[in-house]
C-alpha cells in the first residue's frame, strides 16, 4: 500500500517562491523586467506565462505574481507569488571603489587565492575555475564585476559583512511570517550565483528553527541553487567559511528539505556536477543531496543563437534564468511555477518520507 499522503501527487495550485538574485548592483525593476520578458517567450512546456505588476512588500522586499496555464487545456491554472528578497543595496555599497581600493582589492583578493585556496589545489578541482580566478588579471571582459564577486567573498569568508547577517535573520522571519498568515502548498527558495550562497544559508537557518516545522506541518520544502559559486566560499579559511560550509552539511542531512542543485560546462562561475563540498575536508558529507543537474544548453539553443551565446561568458552565467529555444533537461520557468509538485523535478513519484 502506498503510504504517501494523497497531496503529494496531486498538481500545484498555490506556490511561493523566494528569489535570492546575484552580486547586481541593480534593482528589483532589473529582476521584473527579466522575468516579463522571459515569460512572454515561448515555454518549451506549452504554458502561457503571465507576470503581474511589481509591488513593494516590506524592507528591501518587491514581489509579483506569476499566472500559469499548462498546455493541458483541462488543467486549472497555478498561482505563485514570486518574493524578491532584496540585497541590491548591500551590493551597491560595496561596488563604488577608487584607484587605490582597486588596487588594494587585487592584491588581497589574489595573495588569498594563493595563500588560502591554493593555485594548484583550484586547478585540481576543476581546471576552468583557475582560468576564471585568473580572469580580471588578463582584462577579459566582465573582470571588473568578477573581481567584484572574489573581493565580497574574500570578506563573506572572514564574517566582514555583518549587515547580510542581520538581512538573512530578516529574510527568515519573512519567509515564516509569510507561510504563517498564509499557508501555501509550496515554499521554494531560489539562488542564483552568489544568491545561490545566501538561499542555502537562509534555508539552513530556516530549516534549523522549530517554528518553520511546526507551520509546515509535514510539508517539505524546496530549494534550487543556480550556477553557484561555491568554491569561492568553501575553500577559503575563515570564521564566515567555516559558517558556510557547516550549512551545506546541515542542508545535506536535514530531513523535509528537497534542493536541486544545477550547473552548466558552459558557465564559467561554477564547477559542473561537482558537489557544493568538493574540495573541501567535509567533502560530500555522507548524503545523496542535493540532487546535481548538469544543464545540457548546448541542446537547448538554435545553432547561430548558441554561437552568440558561447562568446559571451555573462551571458552564459545568466542562462539558467532564461527560456530556450528548445525543450531540455532543464526548465526553470516549469519547475518553478508549472503545476508539477517540486519533488517530482527531482525524480521522485512522490516526496521522500
Amino acid at each position: 500500500m502506498n503510504s504517501q499522503p494523497v497531496h503529494a501527487c496531486l498538481p500545484i495550485r498555490r506556490r511561493r517562491v523566494h528569489a535570492f538574485s546575484g552580486f547586481d548592483p541593480r534593482g528589483a525593476a532589473h529582476d521584473h523586467h527579466l522575468a516579463r520578458t522571459e515569460a512572454l517567450r515561448a515555454q518549451p512546456s506549452g504554458a502561457r506565462l503571465e507576470v503581474g505588476p511589481r509591488l513593494p512588500d516590506g524592507p528591501q522586499c518587491h514581489t509579483w505574481s506569476v499566472q500559469c496555464q499548462p498546455a493541458d487545456p483541462g488543467a486549472a491554472a497555478v498561482h505563485t507569488t514570486q518574493v524578491r528578497m532584496g540585497w541590491d543595496d548591500l551590493v551597491r555599497a560595496h561596488w563604488r571603489k577608487t584607484p587605490s581600493q582597486w588596487l588594494r582589492t587585487t592584491v588581497r583578493v589574489y595573495a588569498a587565492l594563493v595563500r588560502e585556496v591554493g593555485l594548484w589545489r583550484l586547478y585540481r578541482l576543476h581546471p576552468p575555475a583557475l582560468l576564471t580566478a585568473l580572469w580580471p588579471l588578463c582584462g577579459g571582459p566582465g573582470g571588473a564585476w568578477l573581481l567584484r564577486i572574489c573581493d565580497f567573498l574574500w570578506q563573506l569568508g572572514r564574517a566582514e559583512v555583518p549587515a547580510l547577517e542581520r538581512r538573512r535573520a530578516d529574510w527568515v522571519e519573512q519567509i515564516l511570517h509569510r507561510q504563517q498568515a498564509d499557508p501555501v502548498e509550496e515554499v521554494i527558495l531560489v539562488g542564483h550565483s552568489v544568491g545561490a550562497l545566501l538561499a542555502v544559508s537562509t534555508a539552513a537557518a530556516l530549516l534549523a528553527d522549530p517554528r518553520w516545522q511546526a507551520v509546515q506541518g509535514g510539508r517539505r520544502t524546496g530549494l534550487v541553487t543556480l550556477g553557484a559559486c561555491y568554491a569561492g566560499l568553501t575553500l577559503r579559511r575563515g570564521a564566515g567559511a567555516q559558517q558556510f560550509r557547516q550549512a551545506l552539511v546541515a542542508l545535506c542531512r536535514t530531513p523535509g528539505l528537497d534542493w536541486l542543485d544545477v550547473t552548466a560546462r558552459i558557465d564559467p562561475m561554477c564547477v559542473d556536477q561537482a558537489h557544493p563540498l568538493a574540495g573541501t575536508a567535509e567533502g560530500d558529507a555522507g548524503s545523496d543531496r542535493p540532487v546535481r543537474r548538469s544543464a545540457r544548453f548546448f541542446q537547448m539553443y538554435a545553432s547561430a543563437h548558441w554561437q552568440a551565446i558561447r562568446r559571451d561568458k555573462q551571458r552564459a552565467h545568466s542562462l539558467y534564468l532564461m527560456t530556450p529555444d528548445h525543450a531540455g533537461n532543464f526548465d526553470l520557468h516549469d519547475l518553478l511555477y508549472g503545476p508539477r509538485p517540486f519533488a517530482q523535478h527531482l525524480g521522485h513519484p512522490h516526496p521522500p518520507p
